[in-house]
């Protein structure tokens, strides 16, 4: 080999050993490429073996970069959609349990003032019984006609008769005021019965009125929730065909000849279309329910 020949050598082997960085490895594997085919016009089958041997190892190299690279940043991605559902599904839940604890804090205060009110009425509907309905009650004809008997047994100084008569009076007017007592209490009773069951009936329809609103509630909770759980898992799924067609280009680029505009941008374009879907993953915070 001549001189000329051995520093066109020399040079060729420079190029070969030369370390490329990470920014320029295209220019260099296109460099690289160029070499190989002037050495395979000029016969040259060693060195653009060499070239190409040189070629594929930094086609290799820069694959397994991109690819490392890749799946960090798609693990990343995937890791800060599934921090956004979190925060945002424990927003959701704390805001709709502070919801219902106040509104149940509401119904019961409704409970409450209904059952003081109920007490209210019945000691005034008692007091107004009481006024209503005397202690006194109406003699009998058959008693009458006894005190008559006594006082005129009596005028007569029939003393012993007219005393068998006022034991017999007596325990008639006992008898027939123990009566009287009891008719009064039966309808004191039955008048608080029939007021009891009135207020009974108020309390079984706010009760009601309650736990169907509640209901209501939960049930608006839960379409919301499977709402917020289809748009989390829509906007993985769609991650995930990204994150696929992503690493479906890198392994389609090098597997046939690398395009140095595709190297450059080939990361760019997939964190701006991951970027896109990690957003829609936040564009509905959790909101407050307003169900009062």
């Amino acid at each position: 080999m001549n001189k000329k020949g051995q520093e066109s050598a020399g040079k060729e082997k420079s190029q070969d050993q030369q370390e490329p960085n990470q920014e320029n490895i295209a220019d260099f594997i296109a460099v690289l490429e160029e070499h190989r085919k002037q050495c395979e016009q000029e016969g040259k089958y060693v060195e653009a073996e060499m070239a190409k041997n040189r070629i594929e190892e930094l086609k290799h190299q820069e694959f397994q970069r991109r690819r490392e690279e890749l799946i960090f940043n798609q693990t990343k991605e995937r890791e800060e959609v599934e921090q956004a559902h979190i925060m945002e599904y424990q927003e959701f839940n704390k805001n709709w349990d502070d919801t219902l604890a106040q509104i149940e804090a509401q119904d019961q205060q409704a409970i409450q003032a209904l059952e003081e009110k109920h007490v209210r009425e019945l000691e005034e509907n008692r007091q107004v019984l009481e006024q209503k309905l005397p202690l006194t009650f109406k003699q009998s004809a058959e008693l009458l006609n006894l005190r008559q008997i006594e006082q005129n047994l009596a005028r007569q100084k029939s003393y012993a008769e007219a005393h068998q008569v006022q034991v017999k009076a007596q325990q008639l007017e006992e008898d027939e005021r123990e009566k009287a007592v009891q008719a009064r209490h039966k309808k004191i009773v039955a008048a608080e019965a029939k007021l009891i069951q009135k207020q009974q009936n108020e309390m079984n329809a706010l009760r009601k009125k309650i736990e169907g609103a509640m209901n209501e509630r939960l049930k608006q909770r839960e379409f919301e929730h499977n709402k917020l759980l289809q748009r989390y898992q829509n906007v993985k799924k769609e991650l995930e065909n990204q994150h696929n067609i992503d690493r479906q280009k890198l392994e389609k680029q090098y597997a046939t000849r690398p395009s140095t505009a595709m190297n450059r941008s080939q990361m760019n374009t997939s964190r701006m279309n991951s970027s896109k879907i990690i957003g829609k993953a936040s564009q509905k915070p959790a909101s407050k329910p307003s169900y009062q």
